[in-house]
């Protein structure tokens, strides 16, 4: 057994020894945090130590602990930087998006419109392409308060690509379509060129006969014929052969021309000529009524056929009017078929 004393000496040792301590962990930084809103905006791990976080708004380091990061974000000092850092993000954004911002499709469009008719009127008018340099920073400053004329990008360089790759390709296009359906000639010319292009000619009779009579305006100069070229009817050629003053044969010339035009705008007014009705009416048949595979008159014959020529100027007309009106009647017929 032991003695008493050993008993005591064991008692004052175990009240006077230390209990050792245990081994603190370090919390090392959690992934999981920066998937959470409060703390994604200005929280990263220290790359350098990753018992750490780092507040980017406040660029500051401190323990990577959910109680000392919820300190750092409560802090006076940490929400008034992230107030100043929301602001100015704010506004950088808003310049950022103003840059990349897109025009209205209608808008664009219209900006389209405009470089193409642009580039028409330079090609029509044969207008360098080099004005374009000039002319494109022109017009903002022309039409202040034109967003379009702001928006036109159009200088030597896209104006030769417009007019060789759009409206030349357009144009080339409905060359196409109009060669096929219709007679065209081929004129090869061997003559010696300055350029050494080679270079085929192509003669296409192309009139308004594509498109609909509803939509030819008789008051359009491009749908008129040369005044030499007017059929004003036998009786006033008869006239006119008898003026010798050429400026006086032009006049009247023009005057018969502006008549004929009031008639036609006159017409227009009183008929509909995209009626069904009217439609089936031959005479409205443009391909018919102006084609050129025919004389248009037969007034030159009568000076060669004397005696079965009418004499009168009157039934001269008659008989002109009747070989006029010949093609409205006449149907192609199919030789291949019996008849």
């Amino acid at each position: 057994m032991e003695s008493d004393g050993d008993s005591a000496t064991d008692r004052e040792d175990s009240l006077t020894r230390v209990p050792a301590k245990r081994k603190r962990y370090k919390q090392k930084f959690r992934e999981e945090w920066l998937l959470n809103k409060e703390y994604s905006d200005w929280l990263r791990k220290d790359n350098r130590d990753l018992s750490k976080a780092v507040c980017n708004v406040c660029n500051t380091s401190f323990s990577a602990e959910i109680s000392v990061i919820k300190r750092h974000k409560e802090g006076t000092k940490h929400v008034n930087n992230l107030k100043r850092c929301s602001a100015s993000t704010s506004k950088k954004q808003q310049s950022i998006v103003s840059v990349f911002k897109s025009m209205p499709t209608n808008e664009k469009q219209l900006v389209k419109t405009s470089e193409i008719k642009l580039a028409a009127f330079v090609a029509e008018h044969k207008v360098s392409h080099n004005v374009m340099n000039h002319l494109a920073d022109l017009l903002p400053k022309l039409f202040p308060d034109s967003q379009i004329a702001k928006d036109i990008r159009l200088k030597r360089t896209k104006v030769q690509a417009v007019i060789n790759n759009c409206i030349g390709e357009t144009e080339k296009e409905n060359l196409i379509s109009d060669l096929k359906s219709q007679m065209f000639s081929i004129l090869i010319d061997e003559s010696t060129d300055i350029a050494v292009v080679k270079t085929v000619a192509v003669v296409v009779r192309n009139y308004v006969n594509s498109a609909p009579i509803e939509t030819i305006d008789p008051m359009t100069e491009i749908n008129h014929k040369d005044l030499k070229d007017i059929y004003l009817g036998l009786g006033v050629q008869k006239e006119l052969d008898s003026v010798e003053n050429e400026e006086r044969k032009l006049t009247l010339r023009k005057m018969c021309k502006n008549f004929i035009i009031r008639a036609c705008v006159g017409l227009r007014k009183r008929y509909c000529f995209n009626d069904k009705i009217m439609t089936e009416i031959a005479k409205f048949d443009l391909e018919k009524v102006i084609s050129d595979d025919r004389e248009e008159s037969v007034s030159s014959l009568f000076p060669l056929l004397p005696r079965i020529a009418p004499t009168s100027i009157q039934h001269q007309q008659e008989l002109d009017d009747e070989w006029r009106k010949l093609p409205l009647y006449y149907k192609d017929l199919d030789l291949s078929q019996p008849p």
